[in-house]
């Protein structure tokens, strides 16, 4: 099966539409999935809320049927059996003519230590928690299956992937972390129909949490960086962008909206595992949530969030709405529903430019080719003023006046040459972005070389040339601009650019490999150190991408077709594949993001596991 060639010249926001699409939300009926449905419906889709026992589901669908003017249903089920929700899902599709996305969002949480369990309350847990994401997704799947397209989302938790204290939750944790596991499976299982991603929430304001014990909550907000517990609202930007076209590279990525932890990754666009972690967030306050609302048209409010409920995107549903989008959390989960598998791969459709980066100052390095250029051009058309860095020789200078000439006349563009290698360079170029643009919002460390190469003749030059650009350019330039947006005072962005190979080994790239992992360890280590300073940073990890130091290596048509057979999604990257996410965490979508690695890779990651 062919893969499907998106179009690159649509905005990237398109990707976060959902008109049109059905959407079938599991536990739909409280704390976060009510967020997700309400996001669901503010990005245009209909929506089909499964409940087991609420007694507000069906108003709840009444409110927000009339208020967003889309179809919204409530179907009672019950997850725990293959059966009944078997019968739930082919009657929603009877009902709504088709089924584009599946969200399986019902769970249950307890703490017990673990030698307390006996049969019945073990089974209390597993039968909802990873049962019931099973029969849910085979339920959707045969779906899919028959459509050629879906996209499957699934609620994990934080605490898939780590112990979470004071309080014993094992049985509670490991049911996560199989429901995690079977994402994985599914997405490289069924990447030629569907897309299969998971979303990993941290601390959530839910019902769940607000009756813990105070002391309880104390300790929480003692580990969590940003100091603060999410509201649902704030994940709901996390889900639509799974559900929608932005992720249409992902499958399996596993956005994970945590307080903090480190432990956290990414892998894939499909079949991704993206954690997203709160150890620096740009939390947006009552007061700024004011201004905000003051400043929009439309004098609304969104929260942006990955998970409405464990993760706190709310900056970016703010600024969604702001332009008369209600609800970001919506739109995340719009983002992963929107994208079928390889042969439907959308990365760009026809949203409007929500200009998620108006205002903002961008600066990146490496930014007149490949990856680099993408972003710059993607930056541009969301609002921002962008600086680009670029190494100032004859060859750079003149794809700087490439880069001009294909952007509008008016966009607010400057290119500055210099050895990002060299500590002075970096300080000079966030200089010169601010002495131009007057502040610096965004920062995209992207500057990078790699060449193949054997090991054993590997010599110092070698080694050097990689370890000069690809680790001791990011640290220096990452620095540069932390240290303006520390004194600026009003927090901001900075995004390393990894790689796969940070992660993989490589047979000729034992002289790279180790220096995209420390871009990734920086960004993990320095999501700790700013946090304080409403810095987040997280690492973006590309797959195979076709750009000019890959040209060559892709050019060889026996070796395209051995990377693009390891793929699920069937096909290597081009540029524009990761400006999308790139957006995604400069902007106010991703405030409560950081210390996260988001692997856009195809599923190549969770392929080779």
């Amino acid at each position: 099966m062919s893969p499907f060639v998106p179009d690159i010249n649509s905005p990237v926001l398109s990707q976060f539409s959902l008109q049109g699409k059905t959407v079938a939300v599991t536990g739909g009926s409280g704390g976060i999935g009510t967020e997700i449905v309400r996001g669901m419906a503010e990005a245009g889709a209909n929506v089909a809320i499964i409940y087991h026992s609420s007694v507000e589901a069906t108003s709840i669908a009444a409110s927000f049927s009339d208020t967003y003017n889309v179809k919204v249903q409530a179907y009672k089920s019950d997850v725990r059996s293959a059966k009944p929700i078997a019968d739930t899902i082919n009657q929603i599709e009877q009902d709504f003519g088709h089924l584009d996305v599946v969200i399986a969002n019902a769970g249950v949480c307890s703490r017990f230590d673990a030698l307390d369990y006996d049969t019945e309350s073990w089974k209390a847990i597993n039968s909802v928690n990873y049962d019931g994401v099973f029969w849910t997704a085979k339920a959707a799947g045969e779906i899919f299956k028959k459509q050629g397209k879906g996209n499957l989302v699934i609620t994990a938790s934080v605490s898939a992937t780590l112990v979470n204290v004071p309080q014993w939750q094992a049985t509670y944790n490991a049911s996560k972390a199989a429901a995690m596991h079977l994402c994985k499976c599914l997405a490289v299982e069924w990447a030629p129909f569907a897309r299969v991603n998971s979303v990993s929430p941290g601390y959530i304001n839910t019902l769940m949490v607000s009756k813990q014990p105070a002391e309880l909550m104390e300790k929480w907000l003692s580990m969590v960086p940003c100091g603060r517990i999410a509201q649902p609202a704030e994940l709901k930007s996390c889900r639509n962008r799974v559900s929608g076209q932005i992720e249409a590279k992902a499958t399996f990525p596993r956005v994970e909206s945590s307080p903090g932890w480190n432990d956290v990754g990414e892998d894939g666009r499909s079949g991704v595992e993206a954690r997203v972690e709160v150890v620096s967030v740009r939390a947006t306050s009552q007061s700024r949530q004011s201004e905000q609302a003051r400043a929009s048209p439309h004098g609304h409010v969104c929260t942006k969030g990955i998970l409405a409920e464990h993760v706190s995107l709310t900056l970016f549903t703010t600024r969604l709405t702001s332009l008369g989008i209600q609800s970001v959390n919506s739109l995340v989960a719009t983002l992963l529903t929107k994208t079928s598998a390889r042969h439907k791969h959308t990365i760009m459709a026809t949203f409007p430019n929500a200009m998620l980066l108006a205002g903002k100052v961008c600066a990146i390095t490496g930014g007149v080719s490949g990856i680099g250029r993408a972003i710059a051009i993607e930056y541009l058309r969301q609002g921002g003023a962008v600086a680009v860095n670029h190494l100032g020789d004859d060859k750079s200078t003149e794809l700087f006046k490439s880069l001009k000439a294909d952007v509008p006349k008016d966009a607010k563009l400057i290119g500055i040459g210099g050895d990002i290698g060299k500590p002075q360079t970096g300080t000079d170029f966030v200089k010169a972005t601010v002495s131009e643009f007057g502040a610096l919002d965004v920062f995209v460390a992207n500057a990078g070389v790699s060449v193949f190469h054997d090991f054993l003749t590997t010599d110092e030059k070698m080694f050097e040339s990689h370890l000069h650009v690809n680790t001791r350019g990011t640290f220096w330039s990452v620095q540069a601009a932390a240290r303006q947006m520390v004194a600026q005072g009003r927090g901001g962005s900075i995004i390393g650019v990894a790689s796969i190979s940070a992660l993989l080994g490589g047979k000729q790239q034992v002289h790279y490999t180790p220096t995209k992992a420390s871009v990734l360890s920086m960004m993990q280590s320095a999501a700790c150190a700013l946090a304080e300073h409403k810095i987040r940073c997280n690492a973006l990890l590309p797959g195979h991408t076709r750009t000019p130091m890959s040209a060559d290596d892709l050019a060889k048509p026996e070796k395209l077709k051995a990377v693009n057979e390891r793929i699920p999604l069937g096909h290597v990257a081009e540029p524009h594949d990761m400006a999308g996410p790139a957006v995604f965490l400069a902007s106010d979508m991703s405030s409560y993001v950081t210390g996260a690695q988001l692997l856009v890779d195809g599923g190549l990651y969770v392929n080779l596991q």
